[in-house]
């Protein structure tokens, strides 16, 4: 199954905030993670991903379009997308255990925010566990195609972060 902006009939693009943690969120925000993989998937057509990064960032910094969502037996999801997985086939498959089907969002552009917030004090919402539908315009200003990511975004990031992401990509 696969779903994406082209099957929503709404003029205005429904939302959706995901939390995800900071290694994923950071990766993503640099072009090397193309799908973020999903346990448990919308049930309506969602076209812009809010990213929530988890502790220890802790706010919400950037948005992405969908391009699709895929949703597959696990091998044949894990073949589709491991290219630009943005994790190892062992860590698929543990976060996937017990589970048949999988399912992945295809990111498409991503746009950073300027200024990075808390879902909390900006809109009243809690960092879902998984994900929330966000019913609302934003009004959020973005850098679309900022690379580097801004500064702002990378000071939320702890330096053992950087020194994770290093070591996962040389090994």
């Amino acid at each position: 199954m696969n779903s994406s902006k082209l099957y929503s009939d709404s003029p205005n693009p429904t939302r959706a905030l995901l939390s995800i943690k900071p290694t994923f969120a950071y990766a993503i925000l640099r072009g090397e993670k193309k799908y973020e993989f999903r346990r448990s998937i919308f049930t309506r057509p969602v076209d812009v991903v809010v990213l929530y990064a988890t502790a220890p960032v802790r706010r919400v910094i950037a948005e992405f379009e969908v391009c699709s969502v895929i949703s597959q037996p696990l091998q044949t999801l894990w073949d589709r997308t491991k290219k630009f997985a943005g994790i190892g086939e062992e860590y698929f498959f543990r976060y996937f255990q017990g589970r048949v089907y999988g399912h992945a969002i295809e990111i498409g552009e991503v746009r950073p925010y300027k200024s990075p917030f808390c879902p909390i004090e900006r809109f009243g919402i809690r960092p879902p566990q998984s994900f929330v539908y966000l019913d609302f315009d934003l009004g959020i200003e973005t850098d679309a195609h900022l690379i580097p990511v801004p500064p702002t975004i990378l000071s939320l990031f702890p330096p053992l972060l950087f020194k994770a992401l290093k070591t996962s990509r040389d090994t």
